[in-house]
């Protein structure tokens, strides 16, 4: 699929193959997250609503809260992080090539970092309103709200440096952290590149090692960490940076046609 984008750039989006096992951010579907946090949400809104038809309004609003908060966080890990893996998604030109990650997920870990502190707060009046029902038995519940707490601070946190590079025949120059400067590394200083999960390591000739955030970027992590190594190690490859690149990648037995499925 190509689009026209400005600056005489097209958007790209290429199927190169499986990137290894146990390499890639995402956990997939079926994993242990997905039932953990479903099974909580469900048991929240059980609860919810259980204690909405008993008038107990302090508690009702912790558990919908809590639920809230959760809601977020499940949304950004399974609809706003990119399901990527073995893909590219990228901007081409002639002479260069550029993956962005994806923005705006940290409306989800506001969402759920105020929803967090929301359950929390009413759950303190709860426990300090003698009238209330009891609510120390549901403290366990009220931990929900901290650890949607710690997450919904972790989306922000990775939505606010997630990482862009841009890639050409000198060498690659990425953007991470909040205020986004941007650092050019040549390839001959390039020395090696590792991704796993959703960070990706970069060793230079100075002893300096760049950890960046890749969770949302809209290509495999992987895929982008063993094309800048190609680039690094081998001249003629990255003579061919741009729409050349990707066939060249897309072609190889590793990446493309004959690589083993991982499925």
């Amino acid at each position: 699929m190509a689009a026209e984008t400005p600056g005489a750039m097209i958007r790209r989006e290429v199927f190169v193959g499986r990137s290894p096992v146990g390499t890639h951010h995402d956990s997939g579907p079926g994993s242990a997250a997905d039932w953990a946090y479903t099974g909580m949400a469900v048991l929240l809104a059980l609860t919810a609503v259980y204690l909405a038809f008993r008038g107990d309004l302090l508690v009702t609003v912790v558990f919908i809260a809590a639920g809230a908060s959760i809601a977020a966080v499940e949304i950004d890990r399974r609809r706003i992080r990119p399901s990527n893996r073995g893909l590219l998604d990228a901007l081409t030109g002639a002479d260069r090539l550029v993956f962005v990650s994806r923005r705006g997920a940290a409306r989800y870990g506001v969402l759920a970092v105020a929803s967090a502190l929301i359950g929390l707060g009413a759950f303190v009046l709860a426990v300090a309103t003698p009238t209330a029902s009891p609510v120390r038995g549901f403290a366990l519940f009220a931990l929900t709200s901290i650890v949607a707490l710690i997450q919904g601070a972790r989306i922000i946190r990775a939505s606010a440096t997630a990482a862009r590079f841009r890639l050409d025949r000198v060498g690659v120059a990425f953007r991470s952290g909040v205020r986004g400067s941007e650092e050019f590394v040549r390839w001959g200083d390039l020395l090696d590149v590792k991704c796993r999960r959703d960070r990706l390591s970069i060793w230079t000739t100075d002893g300096r090692v760049r950890k960046l955030q890749v969770g949302y970027l809209l290509s495999d992590p992987v895929i982008v960490a063993e094309m800048l190594s190609r680039f690094a190690d081998d001249p003629v490859s990255r003579a061919l940076v741009g729409d050349e690149a990707l066939r060249a990648l897309s072609a190889t037995p590793r990446w493309g046609v004959g690589a083993t499925s991982d499925s």
